[in-house]
């Protein structure tokens, strides 16, 4: 069984979800970066017609694949080039912009609230990602800083202005109001899309009253090593993403809304809160739950087991 997992480069966030799908398959497989020559960059998937020329670095046309996965809009095109021309199966993890192109593939793996309904169409909750409970024991070894950090942990992940949310000055006070309701040490993870007046907020408000550490942007990133560290995980409400590894690690998973809305974000929490996997906090009363559920979110199984299904089915 022969493996390509076809991931535009830079698109680390979308490839971080296929690895931990292909990490729960447990099935060695190559993986292709690429980029993507104009005007095929600005068309795809619209202008499929030599998409796979278009691509850089080629795909060696020395191998065959049995199975293709791939996720990204630019990955839509030459996935379904190469299904036809290595008679492959493929698999896309995302929504592929519409039905349409999803009829394409012979799997589709997407989240609920982007009410996808085709017949090859497997929804799962959120975003699959690496994180598990077993993935993330052990990764605070790497960061001694945090580990010495006094009990309990707040790892907080800080999102930021987005299409549909946006973290306004009251957003701010809001969430440093949390901050000093915590009766521990505090650990951030700022996004790139943080914007930099609320990270100087919340170290001019915690500086000589919390012990805190706020993540660089610059060494290694210690999401990984906050999480395994942490005694419960705050979120902020603008991503997707990070809600979903939050709610994947096992640990107890409260969520900060910000400014914003969307119908499709609201989809999403209402399952989230539904299952049980996070709490949305009131930053005017914060209370932190510790429970900390028997089965957390697992996406990344979910898109697995189908995949598995399929190929068994083949």
């Amino acid at each position: 069984m022969n493996i390509l997992l076809l991931v535009e480069d830079g698109l680390k966030g979308t490839e971080n979800q296929c690895l931990g799908v292909l990490e729960q398959l447990g099935l060695p497989f190559d993986h292709h970066n690429f980029k993507m020559r104009a005007p095929w960059r600005w068309l795809s998937p619209f202008l499929g017609w030599g998409s796979l020329c278009a691509l850089t670095p080629h795909i060696p046309g020395n191998k065959h694949y049995d199975l293709i996965i791939a996720a990204g809009r630019k990955a839509i095109a030459p996935a379904i080039a190469l299904k036809k021309k290595m008679k492959a199966k493929a698999v896309f993890i995302q929504k592929p912009i519409n039905a349409s192109f999803a009829r394409k593939f012979d799997l589709v793996i997407a989240p609920a609230h982007d009410r996808l309904n085709t017949e090859n169409t497997t929804q799962v909750i959120g975003s699959p990602n690496r994180i598990s409970p077993a993935f993330i024991n052990g990764c605070a070894n790497d960061f001694p800083e945090l580990a010495a950090m006094a009990e309990p942990r707040l790892a907080v992940l800080l999102g930021g202005r987005s299409k549909t949310h946006n973290f306004r000055s009251d957003d701010t006070q809001n969430l440093i109001k949390i901050l000093r309701s915590w009766n521990g040490s505090i650990i951030i993870t700022p996004s790139r899309r943080t914007e930099d007046t609320v990270i100087s907020s919340i170290k001019d408000a915690l500086v000589g009253e919390k012990q805190f550490y706020i993540w660089d942007g610059q060494s290694p990133n210690p999401l990984f090593g906050m999480m395994d560290a942490a005694s419960h995980i705050l979120v902020t409400s603008d991503s997707v993403s990070m809600i979903s590894e939050s709610c994947s690690s096992g640990k107890p998973v409260s969520i900060f809304h910000i400014s914003g809305q969307s119908d499709k974000f609201d989809r999403f929490y209402s399952k989230i809160y539904e299952g049980g996997y996070a709490q949305r906090l009131d930053p005017q009363a914060p209370k932190f739950h510790y429970n900390t559920l028997e089965k957390p979110l697992d996406d990344a199984a979910v898109a697995a087991a189908a995949i598995k299904k399929l190929l068994d089915t083949a």
